[in-house]
């Protein structure tokens, strides 16, 4: 089926959603801003440079992709993020409302950089030593940003608490994908720094795995996950 219609969840500066347009497809990029549904001058100003680099015609919405009533059902051959999902709290909502939004036999792409590796607290949230981040219960995570991190602690803490979701798993990603309804198409996941590896020491398993019980070593290892499904056509 040819791909006519695009959503670009979590589109940032429109740099793919421009890029989509360039290929001759109708493209709506979808951001909320980490909530706050308006755009920086500094935004709009890297939005309108993009804009002139790029011929194609596409728009840009404030909204959130849980709720996006701005949107109508079935309006979409292909829904597209990079970086996104493991930025959304209550991420069922989220799946939930893509399958709503994708025609019959459309199909989603996502790549993500979730919290459980070791560079997956982001630059605000990665601590100093592979994988601390998450070795750490929540609260212990925050009196270390505030205690070695004190310059940055007040924007990381409040970032890292509502801008991360660490209940994020492989496991219960695809769960989510199959319980909405969703065919599993390809599934890959990416190891990172290898030479970090050494790290991850049974002390280490052991505290992650009594923190957070779903998490498995190949949360750990992945650093970044594609996946593409299909919304079945009946």
């Amino acid at each position: 089926k040819k791909i006519v219609k695009v959503l670009d969840v979590g589109c940032g500066r429109g740099v793919s959603t421009a890029a989509f347009s360039e290929l001759g497809m109708k493209v709506t990029g979808l951001d909320s801003n980490y909530g706050n549904k308006s755009e920086s001058s500094i935004d709009e100003q890297q939005r309108k440079r993009i804009r002139k680099i790029f011929s194609g015609s596409y728009n840009i919405i404030f909204d959130d992709i849980r709720k996006c009533n701005s949107l109508k059902k079935n309006s979409f051959d292909l829904i597209y993020s990079i970086s996104c999902l493991e930025h959304i709290q209550q991420l069922d909502k989220a799946i939930s409302k893509m399958y709503r939004l994708l025609n019959p036999g459309g199909i989603m792409m996502h790549h993500l950089n979730p919290i459980w590796c070791e560079n997956g607290g982001h630059a605000l949230g990665t601590l100093d030593s592979p994988w601390l981040h998450v070795v750490l219960k929540e609260k212990e995570f925050e009196r270390y940003l505030k205690q070695f991190h004190p310059f940055e602690s007040s924007v990381a803490v409040p970032w890292t608490k509502n801008s991360l979701n660490r209940e994020i798993t492989i496991n219960s990603l695809q769960r989510l994908l199959i319980k909405n309804g969703f065919t599993l198409l390809h599934w890959s996941e990416t190891i990172g720094n290898k030479n970090n590896i050494k790290f991850l020491n049974k002390n280490t398993l052991l505290k992650i795995q009594k923190n957070y019980n779903d998490v498995s070593l190949a949360d750990l290892l992945a650093s970044n996950i594609t996946f593409i499904t299909r919304k079945p056509l009946s």
